[in-house]
């Protein structure tokens, strides 16, 4: 059969084919006199080079593995929840700041927020805000006015509509119900793991005291 249309191969030294290889790119490479290739074809080879050496350095896959020392965005997002919590109060967090912490879209965290969750950031963590609020409805003296301002809400009734949306019984309703209508409020699925996440390494679950807006959160 005819073979005069096949390509030309070159036969290559006794040494293995990579090192064959990268010998010959270097060669391509180089600028000195005697017959060297200059030109596009040195420039193309010295790219090749340096492609082997970064390969040869790094892996030829970027590992999926996340680098050591390194924290996934919900966790690095979390962590700037607490700075903010522990020296502001328990103050509302936009999703843009959020992201930006995490160092991730807006999306991309909400993705990532609602499969760990169940919850988008800023919804869960106004839960987490209403949640300390029945605490202190139901163990504390404190006048609802006072406990809107220690979880975050500047505005005392906006903070009883988001409450009464949230967990069905106004903040009034909720603080002279009974023992069992009290324990039957509503929690959603993944908020008490995101609330331990928070409180990680307290002992006993953060309390808010009464004070200025975002009330400051005391072990």
């Amino acid at each position: 059969f005819d073979t005069s249309g096949w390509p030309w191969v070159r036969h290559w030294p006794a040494e293995a084919g990579l090192e064959a290889q990268f010998r010959r790119l270097v060669w391509l490479g180089a600028t000195a006199d005697g017959g060297a290739p200059t030109g596009a074809r040195a420039v193309a080879a010295r790219l090749a080079v340096a492609a082997l050496l970064a390969t040869f350095l790094s892996g030829a896959v970027p590992s999926e593995d996340p680098a050591p020392g390194t924290e996934p965005p919900v966790a690095r997002a979390l962590t700037h929840v607490q700075r903010r919590w522990e020296r502001d109060g328990l103050v509302p967090l936009s999703r843009d700041e959020l992201a930006g912490a995490a160092g991730v879209s807006v999306a991309h965290l909400s993705r990532l927020f609602r499969q760990e969750y169940g919850l988008g950031p800023s919804r869960a963590l106004e839960w987490v805000r209403l949640r300390r609020a029945v605490v202190l409805l139901t163990r504390g003296s404190m006048s609802v006015r006072e406990i809107a301002h220690a979880v975050g809400y500047v505005d005392q009734y906006h903070f009883s509509r988001r409450f009464r949306e949230s967990l069905g019984l106004s903040p009034t309703g909720l603080r002279e119900a009974t023992p069992e209508v009290q324990a039957a409020v509503p929690c959603p699925a993944g908020l008490v793991r995101l609330e331990q996440v928070l409180s990680a390494g307290a002992g006993e679950p953060p309390v808010v005291s009464a004070g200025a807006p975002g009330g400051r959160v005391t072990r």
